[in-house]
C-alpha cells in the first residue's frame, strides 16, 4: 500500500512541475532554427540572449495593431511554467508577445523541450554599420522648390542624437531610449539607466561613455540636419545601444563599445509604428547590422514589426552592411519589405566595403560623409550607416509634397519607394555586377510629378468576377502606380454602377491596393460596372476618362 501511495504522490509531482522528457537535438532545432550555433556559442560563454515565440499567440493580435493584453493567457501560461523551472523572463516585447530569456545550455534546453515554444531565436548583437553629398543626390534642387520635408518625420534608431546640436534647431519632436543591463556584460544607456525611457531627453546620445556614441547624432545629420536631404523634416531620437563593457563583445577590441540588443531595436520599432500617425513619420532609419545572410529573413523576429510599419505607411530603411560580401548582406537589411541601401563614393564608385545582393534597392554616398558632430561642429565618417539616411531624409523630404496631403499613408509609401528606387544614375558594383541606380531625389520627385498627371496604364488581364449567392466580388488588377480608381474626374474615387441603363449605385473610395469590391442583395437585372483606371497619382490630376468597358452581372 505505501509503494501504491508513494508511486502515485510522485506522479502527482511529476506534472505538477511540468518536466518532459528530454528532446533529440533534431527535435531542438526544429524550434532554434540556429541551435548548433547557439550550443557552439555556449560552449565559449556561460550564458546567451534568446527571444522566444510562444505557440498559438497570433490570435492575440489586434487588427487595429493595438497593444496585446499583457495578461493574455497563452503568454501568461508559458512565462509561469518556465518560472516553476527556474526561469523568469527578462522582458516580453509588447506588440508581439515574445520573450526575452537568458539562459545557459540546460535552461536552453528545458525551452526547447517544453512543447509551448513555436520559435527561439537568439537575441543577436548589431553594431553601428560604420566604414559633401546634398548636391550629388540632386536634393538641392528639391530644396530649391520648398520640398525640405516640413511636416514630415525621420526617426533615426541609433545610437541617440544630440539635442542640443544648432543643426537640429529643435525638431527633435519625440525621444526614447531601449537598452538593456545583462549582468557585467552590458549597461544600459537610457539618461536614467532603466530598460526603457520615454519623453524629453530620453533619446539624447550617449556621448562620450563608449566608442560609437557619436554614430546617432552623426546619421541624424545626414537624414535631417541643417544641412542635410530634408532640413525641415522633424526627428524622432531613438537610442537603441547598450554599454558593452569586455573587448570580447566589441569588433575592433576597444572597451567599452556600444552593440545592440536585437529585442531593443524590435521594441523601438515597436514604438514608432505607435506615434508614426501621430508624428507623419514618412521613414524610419536603421544604420545598423550584423551576420551574413544570402536570402531573405523570412523567418525573422523583425519581420512582423517591419510589416506593421509598412501597413502604417512608413519606410524603413537599413544599411546593406560593410563586410564587403559578394552575394549576402546582414540582419535586419535581409528582412522582407525593408528599403536597403548600399554605399558609393562622390565619384560614382560603388564602395568596396558595401554588401552587394538582389535586396539592395540603391545605392547612396557612404564614403567620407561629413555631418553633424556631438556636441558641437562635424567630422567625416564612411560606411553604408552614411548611405542609409541619405535614403530616408530623402523619402521624408519628398513626402512632404502637396499631392500627398489626402492620400493614404500606405499609397505614399509605396509610390515614394517606387520613385526613389527606380530613378537615379545606374551603377554597377564591380564585385558582382549587380547593378542600381544612387540616389537621385530631384529625379524621383520627377517621376512622381510626372505619374500624377494623366497616364494610361495598360491592363495585363480584364477585371473578373465571382459570385456566392447573391454576391458578388470584382477584382481588379494592379499597376505600378498604385494611382486611385476614378470617375468622369471626379473628386471621388468610384466604380459605377447601372442597371439596365440607368445608374444605381456608386461605390467610392476605392483604390487599386484594395482591388476588390463586394456588392450583394441585388434584385433581378443586369448590372454593369464601369471603371477607369489611370495612371494618375492623385485625384486632382485631371486628364482621366472612363473607360468603355466594363462588367455585366446578370442577377436572375
Amino acid at each position: 500500500m505505501s509503494i501504491r501511495i508513494f508511486i502515485f504522490i510522485f506522479g502527482i509531482l511529476l506534472f505538477s512541475t511540468n518536466v518532459v522528457a528530454a528532446g533529440t537535438t533534431q527535435e531542438r532545432a526544429a524550434v532554434a532554427k540556429n541551435y548548433g550555433a547557439l550550443i557552439k556559442k555556449l560552449k565559449k560563454q556561460d550564458t546567451i540572449r534568446v527571444i522566444v515565440k510562444p505557440k498559438n499567440i497570433s490570435t492575440l493580435l489586434s487588427k487595429s495593431n493595438k497593444k496585446l493584453n499583457k495578461k493574455s493567457a497563452r503568454v501568461k501560461d508559458f512565462s509561469s511554467s518556465m518560472k516553476r523551472q527556474g526561469l523568469s523572463p527578462h522582458k516580453m516585447l509588447t506588440r508581439s508577445g515574445h520573450l526575452v530569456y537568458k539562459v545557459n545550455k540546460k535552461q536552453l534546453d528545458k525551452l526547447l523541450d517544453s512543447s509551448m515554444a513555436a520559435a527561439v531565436f537568439e537575441d543577436e548583437l548589431h553594431a553601428p554599420t560604420l566604414a559633401e553629398s546634398v548636391p550629388l543626390t540632386n536634393a538641392d534642387q528639391t530644396q530649391s522648390l520648398s520640398i525640405s520635408g516640413a511636416g514630415a518625420a525621420v526617426a533615426i534608431l541609433d545610437t541617440g542624437v544630440d539635442n542640443t546640436h544648432i543643426d537640429f534647431g529643435g525638431r527633435i519632436v519625440a525621444e526614447a531610449c531601449f537598452s538593456t543591463t545583462s549582468g557585467n556584460r552590458s549597461t544600459s544607456l537610457c539618461p536614467n539607466g532603466a530598460a526603457v525611457q520615454i519623453g524629453p531627453g530620453s533619446g539624447d546620445d550617449c556621448v562620450p561613455n563608449a566608442n560609437g556614441c557619436d554614430h546617432g547624432t552623426h546619421v541624424a545629420g545626414i537624414a535631417a540636419g541643417r544641412n542635410g536631404i530634408a532640413p525641415q523634416a522633424n526627428i524622432i531620437a531613438v537610442q537603441v545601444f547598450s554599454r558593452f563593457n569586455q573587448a570580447a563583445d566589441c569588433s575592433n577590441g576597444f572597451a567599452p563599445c556600444v552593440r545592440a540588443y536585437g529585442s531593443d531595436i524590435i521594441e523601438a520599432l515597436e514604438w514608432v509604428r505607435q506615434i508614426s500617425a501621430q508624428q507623419n513619420v514618412a521613414a524610419v532609419n536603421l544604420s545598423l547590422g550584423s551576420g551574413e545572410f544570402s536570402g531573405t529573413c523570412t523567418t525573422s523576429l523583425y519581420t512582423e514589426a517591419v510589416s506593421d510599419l509598412r501597413q502604417a505607411g512608413v519606410s524603413v530603411v537599413i544599411s546593406a552592411g560593410n563586410s564587403g560580401f559578394t552575394n549576402a548582406i546582414g540582419s535586419p537589411a535581409c528582412v522582407s519589405g525593408a528599403v536597403v541601401v548600399g554605399a558609393s563614393s562622390k565619384s560614382d564608385v560603388v564602395a568596396s566595403f558595401s554588401n552587394s545582393h538582389a535586396k539592395v534597392g540603391l545605392f547612396a554616398p557612404g564614403v567620407s560623409i561629413r555631418s553633424s558632430r556631438a556636441p558641437t561642429g562635424t567630422t567625416f565618417k564612411s560606411g553604408t550607416s552614411m548611405a542609409a539616411p541619405h535614403v530616408a531624409g530623402a523619402i521624408a523630404a519628398l513626402a512632404s509634397m502637396d499631392l500627398y496631403d489626402d492620400l493614404p499613408a500606405t499609397i505614399r509609401r509605396a509610390s515614394l519607394e517606387h520613385a526613389i528606387t527606380n530613378n537615379g544614375t545606374l551603377l554597377t558594383d564591380s564585385k558582382s555586377q549587380l547593378q542600381r541606380p544612387r540616389l537621385d531625389a530631384f529625379a524621383a520627385y520627377g517621376a512622381i510629378t510626372a505619374a500624377a498627371g494623366s497616364h494610361s496604364v495598360p491592363l495585363t488581364s480584364s477585371a473578373t468576377i465571382s459570385a456566392f449567392g447573391d454576391s458578388y466580388e470584382l477584382h481588379w488588377p494592379n499597376s505600378i502606380y498604385a494611382p486611385a480608381l476614378n470617375y468622369s474626374n471626379s473628386s471621388s474615387l468610384v466604380i459605377l454602377e447601372t442597371k439596365n441603363g440607368s445608374v444605381s449605385h456608386v461605390f467610392t473610395g476605392h483604390y487599386l491596393s484594395d482591388n476588390d469590391v463586394v456588392v450583394s442583395g441585388k434584385t433581378s437585372g443586369s448590372y454593369t460596372y464601369t471603371y477607369m483606371i489611370c495612371g494618375q497619382l492623385h485625384p486632382r490630376g485631371g486628364g482621366c476618362t472612363a473607360r468603355q468597358t466594363g462588367i455585366t452581372v446578370v442577377v436572375p
